[in-house]
């Protein structure tokens, strides 16, 4: 009886063990890909791209609801609606070093449209525009 229990004792360690070394294995190989991320994190974009402008930014605040809508050709329709008041203007666009420079085509009229780092949103005209 003594041996059949010293048996299952060491049955049971060994399971426990493998089971441990199971569970720590997969920890550090998710650590592993953490560590990954922080890798592919650091690679970010250093220069705005036309990809990165192409598209429909969004901002809204106080009654105020604006879209810029950038097209591939260089020309955007911008949209506001100012408390039900629905205005719009066109314009062309080009990249600048982190932005872009919006030009009216009714009176040539130039803004800009600075982009953060990441350029997932740009500020113009004190708004802040996401897609």
């Amino acid at each position: 009886m003594k041996n059949k229990m010293k048996k299952i004792i060491t049955f049971c360690g060994a399971t426990l063990l493998l089971a441990y070394l199971s569970l720590t294995s997969c920890g550090d190989s998710k650590k592993k890909n953490d560590n990954t991320d922080e890798s592919q994190k650091t690679e970010q974009k250093t220069e705005l791209s036309k990809n990165d402008v192409i598209g429909e930014w969004y901002a809204a605040g106080n009654g105020i609801k604006t879209k810029y809508i950038f097209s591939g050709d260089g020309t955007y329709l911008y949209v506001a609606d100012i408390l039900g008041d629905i205005s719009s203007d066109e314009g062309t666009w080009e990249i600048s070093v982190g932005s872009a420079t919006l030009r009216l085509n009714t009176n040539g009229y130039s803004s800009t449209a600075n982009f953060v780092q990441d350029f997932s949103s740009f500020s113009s005209n004190n708004m802040t525009y996401t897609k």
